[in-house]
This record gives C-alpha cells, sequence and structure tokens, in this order.
C-alpha cells in the first residue's frame, strides 16, 4: 500500500505569523477554552490572538455532520483561506471534514494550540 502525503495541507506556526492577513484562523475547541475562562490540557489558557471560534462539536449531531446548511451558517463568516486548530491538531479535523465538504480548501495547524504557546513570542489572547 502507497500512502500519498499532502503535506501542502498542513502549516505551523510560521506560517500563520507570515500570512495573517490572508487567512482565517478557525479555532474548533470548545467556548470556555477559546475565551481563556479554563484550560485543562494546555499549561496557559487562551487563543490565537485574531482567531474566531467554531467548536467542532456544534457541526456534528452524534456521530453524523449536521445539515449542510447548518454547517454553512457556522462558517459564514470566513471570507480568506481557513487555518484550523485546537488544542493538539485532533478535533480540528472535523471542521476540516466540514469546510472540505463545503468546498472552502481549509489547511491544518496540526500543532495546534499547544503548539503555539510553546513559543514563547507567539502571543495568547483571552476574554
Amino acid at each position: 500500500m502507497h500512502i500519498n502525503l499532502r503535506e501542502n495541507l498542513v502549516v505551523d506556526h510560521e506560517f500563520i505569523h507570515e500570512n495573517r492577513d490572508k487567512m482565517e484562523i478557525v479555532d474548533a475547541r470548545e467556548e470556555y477554552r477559546y475565551r481563556g475562562e479554563s484550560e485543562p490540557i494546555d499549561k496557559i489558557a487562551g487563543r490565537i490572538p485574531g482567531s474566531i471560534n467554531v467548536p467542532y462539536m456544534n457541526l456534528v449531531d452524534g456521530p453524523y455532520f449536521k445539515d449542510v446548511d447548518e454547517i454553512k451558517k457556522s462558517f459564514r463568516e470566513i471570507d480568506k483561506t481557513p487555518v484550523l486548530y485546537c488544542g493538539s491538531g485532533v478535533t480540528s479535523c472535523i471542521n476540516y471534514f466540514a469546510l472540505d465538504m463545503l468546498g472552502m480548501h481549509p489547511l491544518l495547524y496540526a500543532g495546534s494550540y499547544s503548539d503555539w504557546i510553546s513559543y514563547e513570542e507567539n502571543p495568547v489572547e483571552r476574554d
């Protein structure tokens, strides 16, 4: 079996810094984590500055994606290339599949918030 990795779909924190004005950063975590109220996994609560929150759980109903029209409503704010992240790069994949279904060609910040806060120079935003 041959695996064909599509490395052009994955970005890192440097890509975000260099291309910030060309993308919409989307946080897939629960709202309380996005707001920085509490962080059960990472040592610093907050989010990547300027990101919007589309929790992955808002896109699914149990094991199934919600209706396409409902998913479209969740992403209506996005008019640039979406770059998706979560805590560690797992749940943002649900947002990735949803956006891909809509033909939006997202990118994935696989290191996600855990990677972001590992660099002292990366700012963090909270409500």
